[in-house]
């Protein structure tokens, strides 16, 4: 893994000084090819950018998915047998006598800096190259990550997993930045955004509260993600973490 200072991370993205716009290169919004590839991962952890490229980049990527399938699996596995244990418990006890209600959440697992793949989007326009010459161009991207929670678990459900996890769980971040990028003739180019997000996973229990015991009356499984941020020296601003990848493809 080659990784470079916060300061380089402008400098390593710009392959050239920008140059006057040329009339065959134009950004436009369609969505991207099926026939992309990868030109440049940066992938952003706690803040500090690593660069690949070419088949380096093509080879993190996979190692990454490949890493990512087996936390799944086993994640798949912990929720399997949580829900059944607590669908054990919620059978064996009945409500009676309430005076009020009672909401915890138990976290089963906690997996910090997890690649959320299901998240992937495209944060800038596309940039096409129809001249027959290099062109260089500014490319501007802008995204916003926002904390992710099954549906389902809201008000006072929601309430527990925050007091749970902290309120700041739920932050959500925004950044935006550009880089100069030079396309090939006839190709196009754009950025998409992998957030890295910590994840925790586990059971809200709804307890009833009496003059006894608390008896439990509903369990509600959760899966929550909360985004990553650091302050980035070279974006000025508070950048969420993840794998920034520049693709691209040729011009349809």
């Amino acid at each position: 893994m080659r990784r470079i200072g916060r300061r380089f991370l402008a400098m390593a993205l710009s392959i050239m000084l920008m140059t006057a716009w040329s009339p065959f290169l134009s950004a436009v919004s369609n969505d991207a090819s099926s026939c992309d590839e990868v030109v440049t991962v940066i992938s952003v952890e706690n803040g500090e950018p690593s660069v690949y490229t070419g088949e380096e980049a093509k080879q993190f990527l996979l190692e990454q998915r490949l890493l990512d399938a087996e936390i799944e699996q086993s994640t798949a596995r912990n929720l399997h047998q949580s829900f059944l244990r607590s669908a054990v418990l919620q059978e064996e006890i009945q409500p009676n006598n309430a005076y009020g209600f009672r909401y915890v959440y138990e976290e089963t697992e906690y997996l910090p800096n997890r690649v959320c793949w299901s998240l992937t989007r495209r944060i800038s326009n596309e940039y096409v190259n129809l001249s027959s010459l290099n062109q260089t161009v500014t490319l501007s991207w802008s995204c916003t990550q926002e904390f992710t929670i099954n549906a389902g678990i809201t008000g006072e459900w929601l309430k527990a997993v925050k007091a749970e996890l902290g309120a700041s769980w739920t932050n959500s971040v925004s950044a935006s930045s550009s880089y100069n990028i030079t396309i090939a003739p006839g190709k196009k180019m754009w950025l998409e955004f992998t957030p890295r997000m910590n994840q925790s996973y586990g059971a809200v229990r709804k307890y009833l509260t009496t003059t006894g015991p608390k008896q439990l009356i509903e369990t509600k499984m959760v899966n929550t993600y909360s985004p990553i941020f650091i302050y980035s020296a070279s974006m000025e601003t508070n950048a969420p973490d993840g794998i920034y990848t520049f693709k691209e493809a040729k011009a349809s």
